[in-house]
């Protein structure tokens, strides 16, 4: 008899950050972030991710596997924003993020490492830590929405 096994992972396409528009605290993703993010990407095959409420005393962060809730094996652009390809683990942390990602208690946005121009207020990457699954409060909210037209 077939028997049908249980998934190792839900994947969901979510769009996590828009190009050249300023964020909640003003600082823009511009086209170079966005290139320099596809390339540690390529890199290192996937990110990882977990559900995060601050980080560790000493600034430090890692994510190991093991205690990753999800993964981020693929991005891409779609309409301006870049559209991550976000595969939630069916291990206790993976479940637990999916539910709150679902019922929309959390957003996933990149942990970076990298400055801000004070300029032009572009934000230069360095390094991606991890795809985070975020609380969502009032600072993460987009202030504007840029509806799309569609004829």
């Amino acid at each position: 008899m077939l028997k049908i096994k249980d998934a190792k992972s839900i994947i969901r396409e979510v769009p996590i950050l828009e190009i050249g528009v300023p964020n909640s605290v003003g600082n823009i993703y511009t086209e170079k972030s966005v290139t320099s993010i596809f390339k540690i990407l390529e890199e290192r095959e996937y990110f990882c991710g977990e559900l995060v409420d601050s980080m560790e005393q000493s600034g430090e962060y890692t994510t190991r596997l093991e205690e990753a809730s999800h993964t981020v094996p693929h991005m891409f652009i779609d309409d301006n924003f870049l559209v991550a390809v976000v595969k939630f683990r069916m291990t206790k942390n993976g479940k637990i993020a999916l539910k709150m990602f679902e019922e929309g208690m959390v957003t996933i946005r990149p942990t970076l490492r990298g400055k801000i121009d004070e300029e032009t207020k572009e934000i230069i990457v360095n390094d991606v830590l991890g795809l985070d699954l975020l609380p969502i409060n009032d600072k993460l909210l987009q202030k504007e929405i840029s509806w799309i037209n569609i004829k």
